[in-house]
């Protein structure tokens, strides 16, 4: 046979609802897988024990088989884990050639794979393992003690950069968080000078409002004023005429009663001159006219007995 695969090693995550975990190498014998459960976390390493954690399946497969966890071994691999399956050959040589016998080449074959199987086994450890450059000097224990310490001092020095910069993002956050109080108070503090602007506005438009209100109650108290005003002079004027008009009327009152007297005297002739004016009415003709207006002249009627007898001639036709 051949070694066709380098892979000497397979890893999965533990899940207790699984049993079979594959792994895709040659063996030759049970003994000659390991399964190894790491922490996620601690990375500890914990060795399965054959028979009693896990069994194994398929063993000479050129495929490969599976490493069958018991519940024991279920147990210790828990839930999400890395388990390492890697396989692991003796570093021995068992083949013993016999002179003179018929070359075993079967025999021959299977010695160099497990050689192969050897070193790829190496080969995966290598790959774990820190390597000088291509370039350097033998690597002696005082050059690994060397650099142990410079490790050493990186990761403390790694840990304090790592310490600063906590402390500084914990600075940086608090003062994000300052500045976004900060920028709440201003927010806060604009909101308000907003409000108390807006009621600034409101006082002065009240007031502009109660300003025009009293110019114009002033207006109508200077008009009410000038209507009191016109309103006096009229009644003075009112009462100069009522007194004036007084006057007068105390001048005329003696002529009223001079007129009433005279009114008197022409009703008295009127009365003696009627019974004359009954007989000229009674009278058709000319001379009877004649003879009533004679009688008219001879009495000398005045005022208003003058102007009755007129208006008893016009009656009559004449």
């Amino acid at each position: 046979m051949t070694i066709s695969s380098p892979i000497a090693k397979a890893t999965h995550l533990t899940n207790p609802a699984v049993t079979d975990y594959p792994y895709p190498f040659k063996i030759f014998a049970a003994s000659q897988v390991s399964a190894t459960v790491v922490r996620q976390t601690t990375k500890d390493e914990t060795l399965l024990i054959p028979t009693t954690d896990y069994t194994v399946t398929n063993v000479g497969a050129e495929t490969g088989g599976a490493v069958r966890l018991t519940a024991a071994g279920k147990a210790k691999a828990g839930t999400g884990h890395k388990l390492v399956l890697l396989r692991n050959m003796e570093f021995t040589q068992g083949v013993d050639y016999q002179p003179h016998d018929v070359f075993p080449a079967e025999t021959h074959e299977r010695a160099l794979d497990i050689l192969t199987m050897q070193d790829q086994e190496l080969r995966e450890m290598l790959g774990r393992a820190i390597v000088a450059p291509l370039g350097s000097d033998p690597i002696t224990w005082n050059d690994l003690a060397e650099l142990r310490d410079e490790t050493a001092n990186s990761a403390t020095a790694a840990a304090g950069s790592a310490a600063t910069a906590k402390t500084q993002a914990t600075a940086a956050a608090n003062s994000a968080t300052a500045a976004a109080g900060s920028a709440t108070a201003a927010a806060g503090s604009a909101a308000t000078a907003t409000t108390q602007a807006n009621l600034a506005k409101t006082s002065a438009t009240q007031a502009a409002a109660s300003a025009t209100a009293a110019q114009t109650s002033a207006t109508q108290a200077a008009a009410s004023a000038a209507a009191a005003q016109t309103h006096a002079a009229e009644a003075r004027a009112s009462a100069d005429s009522v007194a004036e008009t007084k006057h007068r009327l105390d001048d005329v009152e003696p002529r009223l009663t001079a007129v009433e007297l005279s009114a008197d005297k022409s009703q008295t002739r009127l009365d003696a001159v009627e019974p004359r004016l009954t007989a000229v009415e009674l009278s058709a003709d000319n001379s009877q006219a004649y003879i009533w207006v004679e009688a008219i002249t001879n009495t000398r009627l005045t005022g208003s007995g003058l102007k009755r007898s007129l208006e008893i001639f016009k009656l009559g036709g004449y």
